[in-house]
């Protein structure tokens, strides 16, 4: 008989989700238990170190032993392992050397962000064993988020009444100066009257390298046992197999060893701790958890003097310190382990509360599972240096990482920070800020130097950097309130809508121009007058009128309107088909020539203006034509929605041959995603679910669910997916003005909103004519509260603010469709607001 196997697509582990707080590395955590991409300890690419070297399923991992009355132990490592380095195995089979361990048979694995929950099954176990792997993440707790932290909630699960003895052990490499031959390791143990701990570094070396930190595993039980410092399997295995607890032993001078030609002390290059806690079974449930954390402080700038990337082979002299955001807090890895351990409550209530909060929702679970994978960017591809600088990498790789806060590419993501990190949104513009150029053009990206980032901008041809740059900056502050940001940034707003328009819009018909590949299609080539351009000018006149009223700078507003209304004009005449707005319109330009392709992010700038409340660009039936033609002419369920379509295609457009990459029939699932929340807010509800879902199934199908791929993995445009949520309450934040339009269907909904500073809930029940919305965190300060819920016939309403009537304070506006609920005076929401009909 043959030898007879089945293998699925889904059993190739090729994503996983993202362990780690915001800007500190992070670890990847697959299907198979294994942790991938050690980006803690600053490898290549997120860092300037040496990439890792080492088998990543031995850098952690865990092992529980057993061993029921009369029987002899057992050990399982939790995970399913490839037999090559195994639980630190370096020779050869581990099922050869010991036949008595051996990985797991089968883990059931759940991730939605930030938890990930691994249930490990095996035939031979007397129990089954789960363990939740999970990070802070609290929206607008930007000190909490970017712990460099997992914690390790376990249960052990027995199947049967059997008394048995376990012992569940965590095991961790020491990865301090791991690139570094000329070092000692070292290692201390932390015993207090609630934990035990170990935190392994390294000394007699360079703190300077980029691999220097410290390293910790924190067992919740102040009866842990530990065995620090080992290196080769013998006689580890041998005493973790024989011993119902570790044995509190120390061999790291045993690690540490004389040079067989120098005699001096150096370090092995493999270095293990394992601390565990044991505990009698029969039949009860056991918990424990351990709480994982990292300190690398030396993360350097990857951009050198000359402006050239750095990824090897320069010396650290010539880069700029640029540290972690969480070096403000902690000093070393034990800090971290020690601060979570005793905030563990808050921190996970909090953590936990997010994410209900954003589950308790009407919408389908495969949209809200779908939106939630993207948080997973926010942990793995954020750059959060000591001095506050912020930014989200355009794209990662193991070998290769984009610019950061890739302008055009941010114009899509940056929804996500600004709704639950508004004030790292502000930080990321005013870095772009810094790069401006003499002539008011704005950088592509930011460099890895956040320290100094004035001589190292990026000039393009591009004509929709400035163009984005201003509207990020001007709708931040609409959606924050922030006045003093607003006036901080102006100057430099007015200086790039200088460049976009003066330099740019050579035919002047108010619109700046395009002469071929120039904006974030960057393979894809428009003339003269473009909606993609042309409808992200037309939102950034609108901000731009409107802030400059805000300022008092009447010669910008009244500027800004003349160029509005030409540009208004020049955009319909030029554009409109009759059922969308064209590619682009040439005619009496060089090239001479109308282009009718029908690209799906034709109204981009209508989309950028929504969860701010700034009204439409343009007529609202040809923006639901245009979104209905886009998606009958470009959306297919086998592929998706593509960039591009024209009148004539049947399967595809033919593309030249020196097109490096097919940037019209693409499906990018940022556009994609953001295209759903823009259809979402037009009403178009079954339409945008299709979308979403069709999107979600493709990556799942392909075992890429936490990695989206565009120009590198880990892509950052799908962040758009965050307007999904706002959409579908039709939530904007306009100054303190507040308006609920719900999209999703139902008599009774309740959806998931963030503001700048608060998160909650919103719910109405049309035929109680109640609608109401409770704070998760955060205080909501309001000028006026808008309600268009037009199934419900308004009349008299009462108002009750934290359970207190404020009906009396309040002015109440009634249209055929809408309540509007404005307040004398700014009035703070600690609790909820009640509205009845």
């Amino acid at each position: 008989m043959a030898y007879v196997s089945e293998m699925t697509r889904q059993s190739k582990p090729r994503s996983g989700m993202q362990l780690g707080g915001m800007g500190t590395g992070g670890v990847e955590l697959r299907q198979d238990g294994i942790f991938y991409h050690w980006n803690f300890i600053n490898a290549c690419p997120f860092g300037t170190g040496k990439k890792l070297d080492c088998d990543p399923q031995s850098v952690l991992f865990f092992k529980i032993r057993w061993q029921e009355e009369g029987k002899e132990p057992q050990l399982k490592i939790l995970q399913i392992e490839d037999n090559i380095d195994v639980g630190s195995m370096t020779i050869g089979n581990s099922y050869y050397l010991y036949p008595w361990m051996s990985g797991v048979d089968k883990i059931e694995y759940e991730a939605s962000f930030p938890f990930a929950k691994l249930t490990y099954r095996d035939a031979e176990m007397p129990f089954d064993v789960r363990m939740t792997a999970w990070t802070p993440f609290i929206p607008h707790d930007e000190k909490n988020s970017s712990l460099p932290t997992i914690i390790f909630d376990f249960e052990v699960i027995p199947k049967a009444r059997r008394k048995m003895e376990i012992l569940l052990m965590a095991s961790m490499r020491n990865l301090s100066n791991f690139d570094e031959p000329d070092k000692l390791h070292t290692s201390k143990i932390i015993e207090t009257t609630d934990y035990k701990a170990f935190e392994m570094s390294s000394s007699e070396t360079n703190t300077k390298r980029s691999a220097f930190g410290t390293m910790s595993m924190v067992s919740c039980s102040s009866k842990s046992t530990y065995y620090t410092g080992w290196e080769h399997i013998h006689p580890y295995y041998e005493t973790v197999r024989d011993c119902k607890t570790l044995p509190n032993v120390d061999d790291t001078a045993g690690r540490n060893s004389p040079d067989p030609i120098t005699g001096k002390n150096r370090g092995d290059k493999r270095f293990w701790s394992t601390i565990g806690v044991d505990s009698g079974l029969a039949g009860q449930i056991f918990q424990h958890r351990f709480i994982a954390s990292f300190d690398f402080p030396n993360l350097y700038a990857s951009t050198t003097k000359d402006g050239n990337q750095f990824y090897k082979g320069v010396a650290l002299e010539t880069l700029g310190f640029e540290g972690h955001y969480h070096n403000n807090f902690f000093n070393s890895s034990i800090d971290v382990g020690s601060y979570v351990h005793d905030n563990i409550v808050k921190l996970h209530s909090e953590t936990k509360r997010f994410h209900q909060s954003f589950f308790n929702s009407s919408l389908p679970t495969y949209a809200l599972d779908q939106i939630n994978s993207h948080l997973n960017t926010l942990a793995s591809s954020t750059w959060f240096v000591k001095d506050g600088g912020f930014g989200v990498e355009e794209g990662r790789d193991p070998d290769y990482i984009g610019g950061i806060s890739t302008i055009d590419v941010l114009n899509y993501a940056m929804v996500i920070v600004e709704a639950l990190f508004p004030r790292l949104a502000q930080a990321i513009l005013k870095q772009s800020r810094e790069m401006q150029f003499a002539s008011g053009n704005i950088s592509h990206h930011a460099p890895k130097k956040y320290h100094n980032v004035s001589d190292l901008g990026h000039d393009s041809e591009r004509r929709d950097l400035p163009i984005q740059y201003s509207v990020m900056v001007l709708r931040n502050y609409f959606w924050t309130n922030d006045l003093a940001f607003l006036k901080e940034m102006w100057p430099s707003v007015k200086r790039a809508l200088g460049y976009a328009y003066g330099v740019n819009d050579e035919d002047g018909d108010g619109i700046p121009d395009m002469k071929g590949i120039m904006s974030s299609y960057d393979n894809f080539p428009m003339y003269g007058t473009s909606a993609y351009i042309g409808s992200q000018w037309l939102s950034a006149m609108r901000f731009a009128i409107e802030a400059a009223a805000v300022l008092g700078d009447q010669e910008a507003e009244l500027n800004y309107t003349k160029i509005l209304e030409k540009a208004t004009q020049s955009f319909e005449e030029r554009l409109w088909t009759g059922r969308y707005y064209r590619l682009s319109n040439d005619l009496g330009g060089p090239k001479n020539e109308k282009d009718d392709g029908c690209l799906t992010d034709q109204l981009i700038g209508q989309w950028a203006g929504l969860w701010t409340n700034m009204g439409d660009i343009c007529d609202k039936e040809r923006i639901v034509s245009a979104l209905k033609t886009i998606k009958s002419m470009s959306y297919k369920q086998n592929q998706g929605l593509s960039n591009c379509r024209w009148p004539q295609d049947k399967f595809v457009t033919q593309m030249p041959a020196d097109i490096w990459v097919d940037q019209a029939n693409t499906c990018w699932t940022g556009v994609e995603l953001g295209f759903a929340g823009f259809m979402l807010y037009s009403g178009l509800y079954a339409d945008a679910m299709e979308i979403v879902r069709n999107v979600d199934e493709r990556h799942k199908k392909w075992g890429t669910y936490w990695d989206h791929f565009e120009c590198g993995g880990h892509y950052c445009r799908p962040l758009s997916a965050w307007s999904i949520v706002l959409a579908a309450a039709g939530f904007s934040a306009h100054l303190l003005d507040y308006k609920f339009a719900p999209k999703a269907p139902g008599e009774m909904i309740q959806l998931f909103i963030t503001g700048a500073d608060f998160t909650g809930t919103y719910r109405h029940d049309i035929y109680d004519g109640k609608v109401s919305f409770t704070i998760a965190s955060g205080i909501m300060t309001a000028k006026s509260i808008e309600l268009e819920i037009p199934a419900i016939a308004w009349g008299k309403v009462k108002l009750l603010v934290d359970g207190q009537d404020v009906s009396e304070q309040v002015e109440v506006s009634v249209t055929e469709k809408s309540v509007k609920l404005t307040f004398a005076t700014p009035i703070q929401i600690k609790k909820d607001f009640v509205c009845v009909n």
